[in-house]
């Protein structure tokens, strides 16, 4: 049996020899073809004494790939890029894999796993599946411009491989190296967009819509991916058809195309979703993958979280640990399922699951985020914060540019002052901490003096003078003294007129979406820094959305369990549709021990059909918290009214998103699915 090995090239000095001494001592002979190469390129192909050929580059990456194989003479080629190569190097005793594997006549191609790294870390970012080893046959051939996959010839149609998996090697490859991604993200868009001109067949246009999604989301651009999931949806038959064999890959395109329809839900219904991904993943996907595309579409658009939590706990040791890349996409979406599980389990009393949950989370930096660290906080609510601090310098990289500012945010938000100062002033002491930073810890020692001074002697460089004058706006609403907000005040140009009325005691008469984010953004720092007084009496200045700031106060006071505050808040005129403010009201009522008064108030909100996830999940918790009659009133009240709620969600669905229609009549409806799903319980 003889092997061909075939490249195709462009300017790769720095990557080629690798790539063909990692094969070499396989391969019965070298075919390189070169596209226009400007480098040292061909002179190093002919130094590995390979045969190089000069092709013109016509935008088309099959029909270079296919000149390749036009040129080699053998009876399977293994075809790599310049910048993958199989480690370890495939040593002269691998041959027998390939012989014995193709001396099987319903072989024709064996699928290897392709793992991609980062080239600037050496770390992995995910792996898969991938043909790079076939029969070498003249109905074989490379199909699509680009992302283009050996397919054989079978009449009119092209079909993809039978195909032998064999996990033995590992081919590397650092393409998808990040400082190199968006360039080439770009450049296949661009190709994909003008093939997309011209193709006519419904099939390879769904293969086109499909790859220019994918390759949108990863440049993350939802609204540019956006169209190309709408068509792939208003095309459900070719789903099956599409990955058929590639059920990585159907993976993967389902995570992108669910959070896209998360993003778009105005012109998406999730009963598409439904359809076209989940019902499919049930009949082609393994158990495990299919559940987790199940938990995923629960986690962004049910409001069961029973149904979650059921399913979640019956797979749970059957789901991948963070640690498994080998799907691209699926860590992220394991990561959000992880967290939304956790912050569950926490709302359930469960603190010790929610904590084993984050504690994973929280293990890679990249996962890190003010949400997972506020539900870590929450976790540990109770425990000293100098019980805290070992082990949050234990887990966190402090060093990290992502991580660190985000631990801050979340303890100036969960007022964590002791470990927050013991952070700040290890900087400090290190000569790390920014002027602005400096600043706030003048304002925390009440130093408003010496915070001023510290401005005038500054130079204040274009990056820092939003943050300084924003620390200088805090010290002027707290120090009680006019005289420095005066002294100032040509240096506070953004929050002049906030002032003036903050010192006049007169309410703004109106307020424009950045008066209200600067009550949004400082309303915490204040609280945080000086005290929860001196934040109440700047959100007064809004009162003219009352609204609006019983929200912000009641998200704060909650996180911060200050349930009696929260609880003493006036609410006599907080109209029903306030649901996010009664849903922080509920839940503090809840945990300070009034389950009924808090369950009083979610009747009242069902009865007025003003439904909401955040409502049923207050019943929910109730339901399985409280054994008394408050709990059997709870679930009496979730059953009652969650089947209304999600029909309700899928009629409106239906009015504002596609047409009923173009869903096949033989797909089984949502309804359909959840009555089933009923009776088996």
């Amino acid at each position: 049996m003889k092997i061909s090995a075939c490249w195709i090239v462009k300017n790769e000095e720095k990557n080629l020899e690798r790539s063909v001494r990692s094969l070499s001592r396989v391969a019965d002979e070298l075919i390189i073809v070169d596209t226009g190469s400007e480098d040292g390129t061909v002179d190093i192909a002919k130094a590995l004494k390979a045969s190089v050929y000069d092709f013109a580059w016509i935008n088309d990456f099959s029909a270079a790939r296919n000149f390749a194989l036009s040129k080699a003479s053998g009876d399977v080629v293994i075809f790599l890029d310049a910048d993958e190569w199989f480690q370890p190097a495939l040593a002269r005793q691998d041959r027998r894999v390939i012989e014995d594997a193709f001396q099987r006549p319903e072989v024709e191609a064996l699928m290897l796993r392709l793992t991609n790294i980062n080239a600037d870390s050496n770390e992995l970012l995910d792996s898969f599946s991938n043909v790079r080893i076939y029969r070498l046959h003249p109905a074989i051939r490379y199909v699509g411009s680009i992302h283009e996959t050996p397919q054989r010839k079978a009449g009119d149609s092209w079909r993809y491989l039978a195909t032998m998996d064999y996990a033995g090697w590992t081919i590397y490859h650092s393409g998808y190296t990040p400082s190199l991604m968006l360039d080439k993200l770009d450049r296949n868009i661009r190709m994909m967009e003008t093939e997309l001109g011209i193709t006519e067949d419904p099939y390879e246009l769904f293969i086109l819509h499909s790859l220019l999604m994918r390759e949108n989301y990863s440049s993350d651009k939802f609204e540019s991916a956006l169209p190309h999931l709408l068509y792939m949806l208003l095309h459900p038959a070719y789903f099956t058809q599409a990955y058929e064999g590639h059920k990585e890959e159907f993976l993967q395109r389902a995570y992108y195309a669910m959070h896209i329809a998360k993003a778009y839900r105005n012109l998406i219904s999730r009963r598409q979703i439904f359809q076209c991904i989940v019902l499919p993943a049930k009949e082609h996907l393994s158990e495990s993958n299919s559940q987790i595309l199940e938990l995923f579409y629960l986690f962004l658009f049910g409001c069961q979280p029973d149904r979650y939590l059921a399913l979640y706990s019956q797979c749970a040791s059957r789901l991948p640990s963070l640690s498994d890349r080998s799907v691209a996409g699926r860590h992220t979406v394991m990561v959000y399922l992880k967290t939304y599980t956790a912050s569950l389990y926490l709302d359930l009393g469960s603190n010790d699951k929610a904590f084993e949950l984050i504690d994973e989370v929280l293990r890679d930096p990249d996962n890190c985020s003010v949400m997972t660290l506020s539900i870590l906080i929450d976790c540990l609510y109770g425990q000293a914060d100098d019980a805290i601090l070992p082990y949050l310098l234990s887990v966190l990289d402090m060093d990290n540019s992502s991580v660190y500012p985000k631990l801050i945010e979340t303890l100036v938000g969960r007022r964590k002052k002791t470990i927050f100062l013991f952070l700040q002033k290890r900087l400090l002491d290190a000569g790390k901490l920014s002027m602005p930073d400096v600043l706030f810890l003048m304002l925390i020692q009440q130093n408003y003096e010496q915070l001023g001074m510290s401005v005038d002697a500054m130079t204040v460089s274009e990056e820092q003078r939003d943050a300084v004058e924003r620390q200088l706006f805090l010290a002027a609403l707290a120090c009680g003294d006019p005289a420095f907000y005066l002294k100032y005040k040509g240096r506070l140009p953004h929050y002049a007129h906030i002032l003036e009325a903050y010192w006049a005691e007169t309410p703004l008469a109106s307020i424009t979406d950045s008066d209200w984010q600067v009550l949004a953004d400082n309303y915490p720092l204040l609280a945080f820094a000086v005290d929860r007084e001196t934040a109440d009496r700047f959100a007064e200045l809004f009162s003219a959305y009352p609204l609006s700031c019983f929200a912000l106060k009641a998200g704060y006071y909650y996180y911060n369990h200050l349930d009696q505050e929260l609880a003493l808040l006036d609410r006599d005129n907080l109209p029903l549709w306030e649901k996010d403010s009664y849903a922080f009201l509920c839940r503090s009522l809840i945990r300070s021990g009034k389950e009924e008064e808090g369950l009083s108030i979610l009747d009242a909100l069902l009865q007025g059909e003003r439904y909401g996830e955040q409502l049923f999940l207050l019943l929910y918790i109730l339901g399985q918290n409280d054994r008394g009659d408050t709990g059997k009133k709870a679930k009496a009240l979730y059953d009652r009214y969650v089947l209304t709620y999600n029909n309700l969600i899928d009629s409106l669905d239906e009015q504002r998103a596609n047409p009923a229609d173009s869903t096949p009549a033989e797909v089984i409806s949502l309804d359909a699915y959840r009555a089933a799903k009923q009776a088996e319980s």
